[in-house]
């Protein structure tokens, strides 16, 4: 049996002949995701008595050899993303540093953009490029996420029509600025599209 093409991996035909039983290539992307997300919940410092709290672990040119990704070699994390902490209902989604030397009181690292490197891209013959967000770090966060309010995302889209929505919380969060602070001038929304655009 051929391999399915990437078009195909990424739902073209909605999976049809590759779930049941479970495509290998499939399988393969469906970890390598899982561990894209892992990788932020292994680098976030939630240590409130760490002057570092609510930022990444490890920089952006050693990440994935730190959190240890299996072929590492293969992905570039281009950039990191950052929310506002200033978005008052959703403080149970934010770590602050309790020391007076924090690196900012007023932001989150939630996530980081990352492709495929040069010499991958080359081999594959495409450039993957992935957006990855952490989610909850505490127990009680899940309490607000099962409770969620829904909200419209209409406004973000380019033709305006109506239906999908996402948690309130998440949209304020991916659509808030803080023009104080360094890191979140833009939105996280801004911020990512400035890097996948560019």
């Amino acid at each position: 049996m051929a391999e399915p093409s990437w078009e195909e991996l990424l739902g073209q035909d909605n999976w049809q002949n590759l779930l049941e039983p479970l495509d290998h290539s499939l399988r393969r992307l469906i970890l390598r995701a899982g561990d894209f997300c892992q990788a932020t919940y292994d680098t976030f410092i939630n240590d409130q008595n760490s002057i570092y709290c609510g930022a990444s672990r490890y920089g952006k040119p050693s990440f994935f050899h730190k959190v240890m990704l299996d072929n590492a070699r293969h992905y570039d994390v281009v950039s990191f993303l950052y929310a506002t902490a200033r978005v008052s209902d959703h403080e149970a989604f934010f770590l602050s540093s309790m020391s007076r030397e924090s690196w900012d009181r007023e932001t989150n690292w939630i996530g980081y953009i990352t492709v495929t490197s040069d010499e991958r891209t080359a081999e594959i013959g495409r450039r993957e490029i992935y957006v990855v967000f952490r989610g909850t770090t505490r127990n009680y966060e899940w309490v607000n996420v099962m409770g969620a309010k829904l909200t419209s995302v209409e406004e973000l889209l380019m033709d305006g029509r109506d239906g999908p929505e996402v948690m309130l919380g998440w949209f304020t969060i991916y659509t808030t600025a803080n023009p104080d602070s360094p890191f979140t001038k833009m939105s996280a929304r801004s911020q990512l599209l400035t890097k996948v655009v560019n």
